[in-house]
């Protein structure tokens, strides 16, 4: 209803109510444009499907780039969220082709599932609402968008990743970048990194690379390791190789490490596979699997090699762990030795004193000179005058023996008179006369006449200190007839 001047009952005029109603469809229709702004819409000049490893594979770390590795600035992952306008439908490589093996995009030419962005400044244009960000870079918009490139354009876009000055969240991108081009294009990936002049790089790339690949794919993996490796390439990334392959095919990693017959290489591959982490945790799942690999195990020399590694995972964190595991392998002499030097080993670079007071307690037997040699190393370096203290006051015994012989072979260099006195203090005569006769040796090729002097005051038999005499003598005499 309506009055003379021309307002509803409401007050309200229609040419105020029609003005309102168009000021709400300018907001609306300005919010929906900002929103499709913000929204980052992917340029229509590339679409790609994400790949679907992309969203399965865990992110992995990569060593070696300049910087340390920190979380990212905000506190995600570079994969965290689903990309733009990515389809999960592309497959890995493993089903790219018939054969199995990995794509080979021929240089110019371009996958028909996706457009191609011509290299340098078109693809720099690509990447401008990515990179042209005051200050810092959006780093996640910038992995969503590599996502939908071909393969041959990854080391351009690598060039303008690595323009970027450094931070927290470039170093979590890179990892992702590589990642990856690790899963669309391994071997292209391995080529690539092997020209990077950094060092660094060039390692993290391909032993990454190698890790990743073996993982997802390690059939195709393994063939090109296997045709790399017997054409002499260097630095293959063997460890990170066998970890990922371990992962990617447990049963296939382990043949390949036993067919091995060296076992300092088997060793390290084991080592590298189960127990390459700081996290106390891994390294816990690491040793248990290597234990339940000892458990099955009947090859007494895999058993005790398989031991000697989870003592050394135990004993990191709890040496009297492995020490008490050594208590229950009385029916394998070696493999209980073996444990318990591990075990004493670590204890010992803890509290030495403590570690060979037990060991003497216990009344075991005589220490592995080796396994004792870490011990008397740190000891001797953290804390000399108590590891003297301790010899002084030790009763002889095999256990003394060994601690004052690696004792004398640390000092026979920068000090062999003490050395060759402590040396004097070993028990069995013929371990003493030799470790006397190892610093006098190098004493005297250094100072004949101070060596000499010093062999003849001590408790060498007369025929051996003759024989040190006859080497400094006869130089002295012709030393005084060419001084004439």
């Amino acid at each position: 209803m309506r009055n003379t001047s021309g307002r509803t009952t409401t007050g309200v005029t229609l040419l105020e109510i029609v003005f309102g109603l168009a000021i709400l469809i300018l907001i609306g229709t300005f919010t929906v444009v900002l929103m499709r702004r913000d929204g980052n819409t992917p340029s229509e000049t590339v679409a790609v499907p994400e790949l679907a490893s992309d969203r399965s594979r865990p992110a992995r770390g990569i060593d070696g780039f300049e910087g340390e590795g920190v979380p990212h600035d905000d506190e995600r992952s570079a994969f965290s969220g689903d990309d733009d306008g990515a389809d999960a439908g592309e497959r890995p490589w493993s089903e790219d082709r018939a054969d199995g093996a990995s794509p080979a995009v021929a240089a110019g030419t371009t996958s028909p599932m996706r457009e191609a962005i011509p290299a340098s400044a078109e693809l720099r244009d690509y990447f401008s609402d990515a990179l042209a960000v005051a200050g810092r870079p959006n780093w996640d918009r910038f992995i969503s968008l590599s996502r939908k490139l071909d393969a041959v354009q990854y080391p351009e876009a690598w060039s303008l990743l690595q323009e970027q000055p450094w931070s927290r969240a470039k170093e979590e991108a890179v990892t992702a970048f590589v990642t990856q081009w690790a899963a669309r294009a391994p071997e292209a990936a391995l080529e690539f990194g092997a020209t990077l002049s950094s060092h660094n790089q060039r390692h993290a790339v391909n032993d990454t690379v190698m890790e990743l690949w073996a993982t997802a794919d390690p059939a195709n993996a393994l063939a090109w390791y296997q045709e790399q490796e017997a054409a002499g390439t260097r630095h293959l990334g063997r460890a990170h190789f066998f970890k990922g392959l371990y992962a990617g095919d447990p049963e296939l990693a382990m043949g390949l490490v036993w067919e091995s017959d060296d076992p300092r290489r088997q060793s390290d591959l084991l080592r590298r596979i189960f127990l390459s982490t700081k996290e106390p945790h891994e390294r816990e799942r690491g040793a248990a699997d290597l234990k339940t690999m000892f458990d099955l195990a009947e090859d007494p020399a895999q058993r005790a090699m398989l031991a000697g590694l989870v003592a050394d995972a135990w004993a990191t964190d709890d040496p009297m762990r492995a020490v008490e595991w050594a208590r229950e392998l009385e029916d394998e002499p070696d493999v209980q030795q073996r444990v318990m030097m591990a075990g004493l080993s670590a204890w010992g670079r803890r509290e030495p004193g403590a570690a060979l007071a037990w060991a003497e307690a216990e009344g075991l037997p005589e220490l592995d000179a080796r396994a004792l040699g870490s011990i008397v190393q740190s000891w001797s370096r953290d804390n000399p005058a108590e590891m003297r203290e301790w010899i002084r006051n030790a009763p002889p015994s095999g256990t003394r023996d060994t601690v004052v012989t690696t004792h004398v072979r640390s000092l026979r260099y920068r000090d062999p008179a003490t050395a060759l006195r402590l040396a004097e203090s070993i028990t069995k005569s013929d371990a003493r006369y030799r470790t006397m006769r190892e610093v006098a040796d190098r004493w005297i090729r250094r100072d004949r006449n101070a060596a000499a002097a010093a062999v003849l005051e001590s408790s060498m038999p007369t025929a051996m200190k003759r024989k040190y005499a006859m080497k400094v003598i006869p130089k002295n005499t012709s030393q005084r007839r060419s001084s004439k």
